[in-house]
Order: structure tokens, then sequence, then C-alpha cells
């Protein structure tokens, strides 16, 4: 019998020793910041943007400008995270949007930032070409600091940009289409009967075309020159409806989903929502470590009486 209180007496300063221990981290929340880029094509111009403060209980608070935009946040998977970059980056060009820091690789393809304040931040990057292939690098969105596989947070982040690789001697033009989709079962009555959508040449509008159900809502641009930028963006999204763009190939998938105002007011509540596999409400955690420690403190003397 005393062995066996003497294990649950070890197995409580265990757990209350974890919870205190991990109770801690978010102390990481408040520390600078730094995001290391690692990009293997050479040497290359990348650009820095915060889209978003989030706090120790994990909700976003989307800043400006990226504010104006009718974006969501919450429920991303990998796919829909790749979707917003992409999103983002076509209003990032669009509406020339200044980053809030602009560096170009070394020589051996690296760039660092130091003391950055805790968010999303957006990494773009300018196309570059060797003698064979224009490189061009994807947008990418990372949070700092960063929760690791293991729960713990990490405040010294590292990416390595992905690309895509395109043969130059091939094809001196390209089509691009674009695609409109809507997820609106609920409000397809209601539906906007035609929107506009803008195709963006190295950050100018270099044409806008309608889409509606008479042109089955797409729309092809013929032989564009391929060493250019070439992003889609949506004019004006309508209201109750986000949107996001994603590109597969040489297609543009424009995705508007209807979200009941009362629902989700993605202007009206300063866009605050929650992030995803990055924190949880931390506050409980220091109150119930010490209240569990009290607690055992007096079972302790009640047990020695």
């Amino acid at each position: 019998m005393k062995k066996i209180r003497l294990f649950i007496i070890s197995l409580l300063l265990s757990v209350l020793s974890t919870l205190c221990v991990y109770a801690k981290q978010p102390d990481l929340m408040t520390e600078s910041m730094s995001l290391s880029l690692n990009y293997e094509k050479g040497t290359s111009e990348f650009a820095l943007y915060k889209v978003a403060t989030f706090s120790e209980t994990g909700k976003f608070k989307v800043e400006e400008p990226f504010i104006r935009y009718q974006l969501v946040l919450d429920g991303l998977d990998s796919e829909g995270w790749r979707a917003l970059a992409e999103t983002l980056e076509g209003y990032v060009k669009r509406d020339q949007i200044d980053p809030i820091d602009r560096q170009q690789t070394d020589a051996e393809g690296k760039i660092r930032w130091e003391n950055l304040e805790k968010g999303l931040y957006l990494v773009l990057g300018e196309q570059t070409k060797d003698k064979q292939y224009l490189y061009t690098p994807m947008p990418t969105l990372v949070t700092l600091p960063n929760r690791m596989e293991n729960g713990e947070w990490n405040s010294q982040v590292s990416i390595s940009l992905k690309y895509n690789q395109e043969d130059i001697f091939q094809k001196k033009e390209m089509d691009l289409k674009v695609i409109k989709i809507w997820k609106d079962a609920e409000n397809k009555k209601n539906r906007p009967k035609k929107i506009f959508v803008q195709l963006v040449k190295d950050g100018n509008i270099h044409d806008t075309v309608e889409l509606n159900k008479e042109n089955n809502w797409e729309y092809t641009w013929k032989q564009l020159p391929k060493e250019a930028s070439w992003m889609v963006v949506e004019k004006d999204v309508p209201q109750n409806y986000t949107v996001t763009s994603a590109k597969e190939g040489k297609t543009f998938i424009l995705t508007n989903t209807y979200v009941a105002s009362k629902e989700h007011k993605v202007q009206e509540q300063n866009n605050s929502v929650k992030l995803p596999k990055t924190g949880q409400l931390w506050w409980p955690v220091p109150v119930l470590c010490i209240l569990g420690i009290v607690l055992f403190m007096i079972g302790l003397k009640q047990y020695k009486k």
C-alpha cells in the first residue's frame, strides 16, 4: 500500500512539473523573432510583408493594408494556405503594396530577417533565369513563432523557398485561363450575375474581363509573353463572399465562398480568427498548476496526520 501511495505521489509531481514547464513556453511569444530564407536558385530579391499579428490565445488579427480584402484565415489545410498565399500575392502586385523589408540573397542563396514581431508573414520573390530556365519563387506564408511537431515554439524560423521552373526555349508565348468556382449552395439564388477579373502583368493591370453564366464563368487569354509575372485578381469581391485565387499550371482557379453575415463578418470583426495548430489559451495553465500544487500539499499534510 505504501508503494502505491509513493507511486501516485511521484506521478502527481511529474505531471505538475510538466505542466509548469510547459506553461512557460508562451514567454517565447514575447521574444524577438527571426526568419531565415534559403533559395537554391542563385541571387534573387525577396520582399517580406506582415499580414497579421496573433496572440497567445492563437487568434489572427489582420493588419492594414490586408484587412481590406475579403479573406479567411481559419480552418485551412496545406492547400488552403497555398491558395491564400497566391491570392495575397495577386493583391500585393496589383495594389503595389510596400513590404516591411526587401533583401537580396547572398552568394549562398540566404537571407535572414532579425528583430521581427510575432505574426503571419508573406514572402514574395522575383523571377530569375539562367541560360535555359526561368525560375519563379512560390509565394509563402509563415508564422512567427512557429509551433513544431513536438508542440514547442520556435522563434528562430528557417524556410526553404520552392519555385516553378520553365524552359525558356520551348515556347516564348503561353495561354492563361481563369475559371470561377462558386461555393454558395445556400445562396445560389442570390449569386451575383457577373464578376470582373483583372489580369495583372508585372504589377500592372493588363486586362479586365467579365465572367458570367453565358461564358460558363471562364476566360482564356491567348499568346501572352512567358517572361513576365502574371496574376489573376477578382476586381470587387461580392458582399458576404470570400475569395481565393490558386494557380494550377496555366489555369487560375478563382473561388468565391459564401459566408452568412451573421456567422462570419470578415471586415466588421477585424478579421480575428483562430490560428490553426499554433496556439491555445494559456492563462489557465499556470493557475491550474499552482492550484494543483496547493491541493497536493494539503493532501500530503492530511496523509501525514
